[in-house]
C-alpha cells in the first residue's frame, strides 16, 4: 500500500510499444492488475520503487501504445 499524501510527487513516466503479435500487453496488464508496489529501473542504472498511477492505452496499426505513470514511493530493501 502506498501513502504519498504528505510528500512531494516523484512520477517515472514510461511507454512501451506492445506488438499484437508478442503476448507482451497480456503480460502487462498482469503486471498491473497485482496492484503491489514495482521495481522500475532504467538503462542508466537509476531505480524507483513505485506504484502504477495510469495506463493509458492507444491502439496502433502495428499493436499497442501503453504509457505507464509510476508514482514512486518509499521503499527498503531487505537483503
Amino acid at each position: 500500500m502506498a501513502d504519498i499524501a504528505d510528500q512531494e510527487t516523484d512520477q517515472v513516466v514510461v511507454t512501451i510499444d506492445c506488438l499484437s503479435s508478442s503476448g507482451d500487453l497480456e503480460a502487462l496488464r498482469s503486471l498491473i492488475d497485482r496492484q503491489s508496489t514495482l521495481l522500475y529501473r532504467d538503462a542508466r542504472g537509476r531505480k524507483k520503487y513505485g506504484v502504477i498511477a495510469s495506463v493509458p492505452e492507444t491502439e496502433q496499426t502495428w499493436g499497442t501504445q501503453v504509457q505507464l505513470t509510476v508514482n514512486a514511493v518509499d521503499y527498503e530493501e531487505a537483503v
